[in-house]
């Protein structure tokens, strides 16, 4: 063993609990993988790190996920995972976030007001302080601002927009990251909420507008997509049946 090389205690308990409920023994395991007795028994007693390499072969072996042997998820194998997701919805966020974090994405979630176009046109001095810069760049960028309120009401007339906020709007919800974490997806009383959208009193705008939540899913720091509630427990569905490495294919693309 190296003697820079850090041991993972939890790693070698659960390649032993793991090999017990298999019904396998160590010499058994050995001959089905290109390890060796003396190496299973070192790992299983903490003497030495698992690899992610070995890690994989084993799950492979022993049918369980490799995040759980490399002791990264609670979750012994992925249809257990599944389970606890199905069984609680997204009530218990933390359980979601474990594990888009177990195969290296990251969870922001996100508030997006949406409107009337000529809403937005007509409250813009008020709003833009609420509303993330780059989204409202964005949007403008879209759609001409600099039309005086008679040619944008005739040129957009009935469209409606989307932005993102940076800050919460008086008297309106705002998700964040440690509402997740708690498991709490429920909005505040509103004039009324259905589906995680939020419709709010005519108060900032003098009319109503949605605000509506939705997810920022990072890769290694970068943007990879951005999804509503339903779409987060689909794309989970959907990674589930994927490899980490092509994961890291599809997103490094």
């Amino acid at each position: 063993m190296k003697k820079s090389e850090k041991i993972n205690p939890i790693q070698g308990k659960r390649l032993k609990e793991c090999i017990k409920d298999s019904k396998l023994t160590q010499k058994e395991l050995s001959e089905i993988t290109p390890y060796t007795i003396q190496h299973i028994n070192n790992i299983a007693n903490s003497r030495r790190s698992m690899t992610r390499e070995a890690a994989h072969i084993f799950a492979e072996k022993l049918h369980v996920d490799e995040e759980y042997l490399l002791g990264t998820s609670e979750y012994k194998t992925s249809e257990e995972m599944q389970s606890f997701i199905k069984s609680k919805g997204m009530q218990d966020m933390s359980a979601v976030l474990n594990y888009l974090e177990s195969i290296g994405l990251k969870l922001k979630p996100i508030n997006s007001l949406e409107c009337l176009l000529t809403s937005l046109y007509k409250n813009i001095d008020i709003l833009s302080p609420y509303i993330d810069p780059s989204s409202l760049k964005q949007l403008k960028q879209k759609y001409d601002f600099t039309l005086d309120p008679k040619d944008f009401y005739k040129k957009y007339y009935f469209e409606y927009c989307s932005v993102k906020l940076s800050s919460m709007l008086p008297d309106a919800p705002f998700l964040n990251i440690d509402d997740l974490t708690k498991g709490s997806l429920t909005l505040p009383p509103s004039n009324y909420a259905l589906n995680n959208t939020y419709i709010g009193p005519n108060n900032i705008i003098e009319e109503n507008y949605d605000i509506s939540i939705y997810f920022e899913v990072y890769y290694k720091g970068n943007l990879v997509k951005t999804i509503s509630e339903q779409g987060l427990q689909d794309f989970i569905k959907i990674l589930d049946s994927y490899s980490i490495c092509t994961i890291e294919n599809i997103f490094l693309k």
